[in-house]
């Protein structure tokens, strides 16, 4: 892995998920193409899901107990049932999820080479 190409791709995301996303309606934001289908508030908040409880956790149990212990099941729509859960009393507006969500992959690019810096 080189760790320069992938932190440089990894900190490219909040940019282009703000410059696709930042100043839509929140009716663009919350969109689906129907039934099963996800909206671009439902992929960004997937993604925050993903960054706090799936792949740093996953790779600091790499680097602490190597490649052959097994990873735990990931939930791929707990923050759909999360949010669908709260969202008759208080969702979070698109632009809070996506502010919320770049300054998490900030500072988890930083974890991230932290790590492979204290493993290498």
């Amino acid at each position: 892995m080189d760790l320069a190409a992938a932190t440089s791709m990894l900190a490219r995301t909040p940019k282009v998920l703000d410059t696709l996303l930042a100043g839509l309606a929140p009716e663009r934001l919350d969109r689906t193409d129907g039934p099963g289908t996800w909206s671009a508030y439902d992929i960004v908040g997937h993604l925050l899901h993903g960054e706090a409880t799936n792949w740093l956790p996953r790779a600091r149990m790499i680097l602490e107990h190597g490649p052959g212990r097994a990873f735990e099941p990931f939930d791929r729509l707990a923050m759909l049932r999360q949010e669908r859960g709260q969202a008759r009393r208080s969702p979070q507006p698109p632009t809070s999820l996506l502010g919320k969500a770049v300054r998490a992959w900030q500072g988890r690019v930083a974890s991230c080479v932290s790590l492979v810096l204290l493993a290498g």
